[in-house]
């Protein structure tokens, strides 16, 4: 933080609070609308959970989780431990996109958008059940 040049933030801070604010939507609305979809109990724990941990860090996530579920009665922390765990894997892309974005941003939003795909068909194949309404 000590880094920044305020001059710079100061120039640009409407684009920055507009970048933010759209950000933080498409979040929610990713968030929300996919934990509704997949989870059957606790979604919207689940759901402020991802969340946090998509705008901050996992002690974001743990924290809202917290002041919606005062008693921690919610299994969301212990979900996204084994969340993390499984997906670990992706930590590599840390070191890869970076690489990508100085080639063009194309490899980037295509290797993006594949792995979205293909997340969210695995996630209707596996989580997603027909409505049975009995008469």
């Amino acid at each position: 933080m000590a880094t920044l040049d305020i001059d710079l933030i100061s120039t640009y801070i409407v684009p920055i609070v507009v970048y933010t604010a759209i950000c933080c939507a498409l979040t929610l609305a990713i968030a929300l609308g996919f934990c509704k979809l997949f989870c059957k109990d606790e979604w919207f724990e689940k759901a402020i959970m991802a969340f946090g941990v998509g705008t901050g860090n996992i002690a974001t996530g743990l924290a809202l989780v917290r002041a919606v579920d005062p008693d921690s009665n919610s299994s969301a922390p212990d979900n996204h431990g084994v969340y993390s765990a499984v997906m670990c894997w992706k930590e590599a892309f840390a070191g890869l996109v970076p690489m990508w974005t100085m080639t063009g941003v194309g490899m980037t939003m295509g290797v993006g958008g594949a792995m979205f795909v293909i997340c969210i068909i695995v996630g209707c194949i596996l989580f997603v059940r027909p409505n049975k309404k009995t008469a």
